[in-house]
């Protein structure tokens, strides 16, 4: 089978390659012959704009081989919705997630869907689930040495960390209750009835050794994440100054001040009101990613430290505070910025070129 597609493809390619092969030298004879007449003077200097028509043309051509409406892979949001048909059990999450203020409150973990695999859920709502190539080390830690008990049963501190609110199952599970059963699938809603927010406040900080001992811990059944949040030794080391592990421990009770809002909620920025009346760490239940992720307090850069082996937080100080988390890749930027650079260099040598030659005929 590998061996018959590889032909097919090569096949392909070489058709491919004859049809652009052919455009190229038509493309450069044309080229040719619009400079042998520039230089014969049977050419108005203007018209050498008809080059950089016909490498539009190109441009436009190429694309096409790539980028276009026939493609099935390219086809609007609202077909694709067609395919990715969405079950009563799908109706009844979104319509908790309608409920709850929209996203950026829980998960659902699509367990009877293969959570490492199924990636569909994320199309209609927050999932813990999917695939892909280039997963982060840290979420693949997740699904291997966290979410599940080593006899294959769901960690209940697993599914918390997560914010997992939801579990799509096949039948029951401890621990869980059942909410909602699809009759045309067979699959059952269960509701995790101590789900964890997806951002809170915390009661003490933990610090162990490495990785592996907060594994350890995290996916002991004595570990409490509602209260208490797990930083390795290097992580604690980047707290902000004057937030210590053991500065940051502060009991919550009922006279206690301890409130996180979600303000805003977007993938490539999230905000939250925090309102503690003492100094605490915000544990977020989102995947942490330095290379990209930054936040401020009140306007101000502070540090995401790594939580939970896979979360993020922010130490915050006593009082009312507002919190931003932003993708912002500094790369990202760069790229930009000589991609903006480059463009204003090649129009703006268009441009003085053809002022250039206005002035020379004047000059004549």
């Amino acid at each position: 089978a590998a061996n018959r597609f590889v032909r097919e493809a090569r096949a392909d390619r070489v058709e491919l390659y004859q049809s652009d092969a052919g455009r190229v030298v038509l493309l450069f004879v044309l080229l040719a012959g619009l400079l042998v007449a520039y230089r014969w003077r049977s050419l108005p200097a203007w018209l050498l704009a008809a080059i950089l028509l016909l490498v539009l043309v190109d441009l436009w051509t190429v694309g096409r081989d790539y980028f276009n409406e026939d493609d099935p892979q390219l086809r609007p949001r609202s077909e694709l919705r067609a395919d990715l048909r969405a079950y009563d059990f799908d109706r009844y999450i979104l319509q908790q997630v309608e409920t709850a203020g929209g996203s950026g409150h829980f998960r659902t973990l699509p367990e009877a869907l293969r959570p490492q695999v199924s990636a569909r859920e994320a199309f209609f709502y927050e999932s813990s689930g999917g695939y892909h190539g280039a997963k982060l080390a840290l979420y693949q830690d997740y699904l291997d040495r966290i979410l599940y008990n080593p006899n294959g049963s769901l960690n209940e501190n697993g599914l918390d960390l997560l914010s997992n609110r939801f579990v799509i199952a096949r039948g029951p599970r401890p621990g869980l209750t059942p909410v909602y059963r699809d009759d045309e699938t067979g699959l059952v809603v269960l509701e995790n009835p101590d789900y964890l927010p997806r951002a809170s406040l915390v009661e003490r900080v933990e610090v162990v050794p490495d990785a592996d001992a907060a594994i350890a811990r995290l996916t002991n059944d004595g570990f409490e994440p509602r209260t208490t949040a797990i930083l390795t030794e290097s992580a604690a080391a980047l707290l902000p100054d004057g937030f210590s592990p053991d500065a940051l421990a502060a009991p919550i009770d009922s006279a206690s001040t301890a409130a996180v809002t979600l303000e805003r909620f977007t993938p490539r920025e999230i905000v939250w009101q925090v309102d503690t009346d003492a100094p605490r760490l915000l544990v977020a239940s989102e995947v942490y990613y330095p290379a990209g992720w930054v936040a401020t307090l009140d306007g101000t850069p502070t540090e995401i430290v790594r939580v939970n082996h896979l979360l993020r937080g922010v130490a915050v100080p006593e009082g009312q505070h507002l919190i931003r988390m932003r993708f912002d890749p500094p790369l990202h930027d760069l790229g930009y910025r000589i991609s903006l650079l480059a463009t204003l260099l090649v129009y703006g040598s268009v441009l003085g070129l053809g002022a250039w030659g206005w002035y020379r005929r004047g000059k004549e």
